[in-house]
């Protein structure tokens, strides 16, 4: 789960940068990347010999999250771009609890196990968004017309 977490703190600084883009400024971004190199070897060789594997995991989670701080404080200073925060932090709450959810079943190779995480890994996530009220008219139209085109939903005869 730390790893996971990690990687999902090196996914923000993918998604934050147009702020770097917009304006120009993508000369930090390498700055940032040496700068958790560097907290990452410190942290390694501070963490792995007390907490073993679970302290490198540590390390790059902090790592990865203060490339994230780092990468989006610069992109905001550089130029605004307006997100949505709040559904974003909807998003990771029903991510968090779908995962919750998925900690309840041990992950096994039986019909129980592998039913209940393809339940979970498929329809618990779109379909949890869609009970929250978290898709707009524009976002629910978009995918009505996309969900049409797909061959097992069409109607005989159209």
């Amino acid at each position: 789960p730390l790893e996971g977490l990690a990687h999902d703190f090196d996914g923000i600084p993918h998604c934050a940068p147009p702020g770097l883009h917009l304006s120009g400024r993508t000369r930090y971004s390498p700055y940032t990347s040496i700068g958790a190199a560097a907290l990452t070897l410190v942290l390694n060789i501070l963490l792995i010999p007390r907490f073993g594997m679970m302290g490198a995991a540590w390390a790059t989670v902090i790592s990865y999250s203060m490339v994230a701080v780092v990468t989006c404080a610069i992109s905001v200073r550089a130029y605004q771009v307006r997100y949505e925060y709040r559904r974003l932090l909807q998003l990771c709450v029903i991510g968090l609890a779908i995962w919750l959810l998925g900690r309840l079943v041990p992950a096994q190779i039986t019909v129980v196990s592998v039913s209940w995480h393809l339940i979970l890994g498929t329809l618990a996530f779109p379909l949890a968004l869609l009970a929250i009220g978290f898709f707009d008219s524009g976002e629910r139209r978009f995918a009505r017309e996309h969900l049409r085109r797909l061959p097992w939903l069409r109607r005989r005869g159209q």
